[in-house]
């Protein structure tokens, strides 16, 4: 019976599907670990029952947001019992369509006929949203609110925010789909690499992620300066008028670059030159440009998890990419494995309300 079993659990574990299974459930752990915001459901909940969605969504357009699509099926979702929303947008696709038609014309090959219609489509969408004029009432809206001082910010200044928010989330959250993405890329490249230094480079992104991010509140205390760096990377970016003729106010800004830089760096070297690095690596950059976009909104200094989603959702799109490389052949590997995952799950599973 045993010698049955094992071939199975050998092929189960070695199946292509295995890491897209992997990822999905660590996905749907972060997914439940979102904040439901009570006021954002109860809005949207009770539109059916007060008017035709079709008036509803024009008055949006008109007043408050393009996000037709999405608020369409917020008005379903959640009219219904809150498991099933728990259960449960144009410039990513066109990050993604350009980078394929980019790998496509490098190689020589002709774009399919598809990849036409899905550009006109794409491009369509994102004249919808430019032409929306309820974006200009709510953004007018959400600086009076949220950021009296947006109107003042140069291109640069609200770059810089849109960026330190998109890696402040990668490296300073406290998030374990974060966490796993690093120890597999680290995994990948020793698996891929036999070079010391970089077997030793690709643990910092780990290390950062782990005691600025997970850990962070356990001795945030005992380094108040630091704790106050990483508050402003998450905010409205660390570099603003009063401190932007110190050289060191660039610092921080310049250290997450550099982490980011080095995150591609170890993706390219774990997968080495081929499509799958290329793919993960525009796949990795279309989800910080969509988070990175933030910071061009007059609420990117209270914007929530939900609004890194697109970016959380590529990370593990490219983690999938990685764990498809992975091999676990020997009992110490397998091992080692099981330690990472099985507690990482655990610590989600318990620390769902604190996330």
């Amino acid at each position: 019976m045993t010698e049955t079993v094992k071939p199975r659990l050998r092929a189960l574990a070695f199946h292509p599907l295995t890491p897209c299974l992997v990822f999905g459930f660590f996905t749907a752990l972060w997914h439940f670990g979102l904040v439901v915001v009570d006021v954002d459901e109860a809005f949207y909940g009770a539109v059916l029952g007060n008017q035709p969605l079709w008036e509803f969504l024009a008055g949006q357009y008109a007043r408050w947001s393009s996000r037709t699509v999405i608020e369409f099926f917020l008005c379903i979702f959640s009219s219904l019992p809150r498991w099933v929303w728990r259960a449960g947008a144009a410039v990513l696709a066109l990050l993604l369509l350009a980078a394929f038609a980019a790998q496509r014309l490098a190689a020589r090959r002709p774009l399919p006929r598809l990849f036409y219609a899905q550009a006109a489509v794409t491009l369509a969408g994102l004249g919808y949203m430019l032409a929306c004029p309820g974006v200009k009432l709510r953004s007018a809206g959400e600086a009076a609110s949220y950021y009296r001082d947006f109107a003042m910010q140069s291109f640069l200044s609200k770059a810089e925010a849109g960026i330190s928010g998109a890696l402040g989330e990668l490296f300073l959250d406290r998030n374990l789909l974060y966490t796993l993405f690093f120890a597999l890329l680290a995994a990948a490249v020793w698996q891929a690499s036999r070079c010391l230094f970089y077997r030793l480079v690709c643990l910092a992104p780990l290390a950062a992620q782990l005691t600025l991010g997970v850990l962070l509140r356990h001795w945030r205390g005992r380094l108040p300066a630091l704790a106050d760096a990483v508050t402003a990377a998450r905010g409205v970016g660390t570099v603003h008028v009063s401190n932007c003729n110190d050289p060191l106010a660039y610092l921080p800004f310049l250290l997450l670059c550099g982490g980011f830089a080095l995150v591609c760096g170890c993706v390219y070297i774990a997968l080495g030159h081929t499509s799958a690095s290329f793919a993960a690596l525009a796949l990795l950059l279309a989800g910080f440009c969509t988070r990175a976009a933030i910071g061009f909104t007059p609420a990117s200094a209270v914007s929530g998890e939900r609004t890194g989603f697109l970016f959380a959702a590529c990370v593990a799109g490219c983690g999938l990419l990685l764990g498809r490389q992975l091999e676990l052949r020997r009992p110490w590997q397998k091992a080692l494995a099981a330690a990472v995952v099985l507690p990482l799950a655990a610590v989600q599973f318990i620390s769902l309300w604190e996330i």
